[in-house]
């Protein structure tokens, strides 16, 4: 019996194995769709739910997120939208997460 070493062994393991191709690309598409179908929804309400005038905008909330947490702020809450909290930029997110899930 011939002994594998550990990085053969390894790549031997993430080997794509053709037997489950059409389920792995089955399931890479239903994914996307489901992906797609979030991102869509996200698109049409982000604005209202947490845009400048939605129900829990996202300056506000970030603005007392930096106030509890003062300069680490953005490392112990991380998410893009310190940079830009702007409802385009909002929007942008969701339409480039539609985007995403397309090419996938």
């Amino acid at each position: 019996m011939r002994r594998l070493s550990p990085g053969h062994w390894f790549s031997h393991l993430l080997a794509p194995d053709p037997r489950y191709a059409l389920t792995g690309a089955l399931f890479l598409r239903l994914l996307a769709l489901i992906y797609l179908a979030a991102f869509i929804s996200a698109a049409i309400e982000i604005t209202g739910l947490v845009g400048a005038d939605g129900i829990l905008p996202a300056g506000d909330h970030l603005g007392r997120l930096q106030e509890r947490a003062g300069t680490v702020a953005w490392l112990r809450f991380p998410t893009l939208f310190w940079l830009d909290h702007s409802d385009t930029s909002l929007q942008a997110t969701a339409y480039a997460g539609c985007f995403f899930a397309v090419m996938l």
